[in-house]
């Protein structure tokens, strides 16, 4: 039996609501067809950001292009690696 998998942004709705985030999501164009959508105040600064690269494949944003007819669009617009990092380093783990 097929199970139900949510949709990318009511999941990342769940995540805030279960980290305690407060106010409104605020969401930017981050360029043409990058948009962001960032829940912040959460409990032990635990933001949920969903990037959305709109027309893009499955592919990593930035990272080395893979056959699109297997993949799809790769977007140069924005460095995955490079928003994970900064995401982390403004967000760092507090110890236990």
């Amino acid at each position: 039996m097929p199970k139900y998998i949510p949709s990318i942004r009511d999941w990342t709705t769940r995540v805030a609501r279960r980290n305690q985030c407060t106010g409104d999501p605020v969401e930017a164009r981050i360029t043409a067809s990058v948009r962001r959508l960032a829940y912040t105040n959460c409990a032990e600064n635990a933001d949920v950001i969903l990037y959305t690269v709109e027309g893009g494949g499955h592919s990593w944003p930035g990272g080395k292009p893979l056959p699109e007819s297997m993949v799809g669009r790769t977007s140069s617009e924005i460095n995955a690696s490079r928003v994970m990092w900064e995401f982390f380093v403004q967000h760092p783990q507090r110890p236990k």
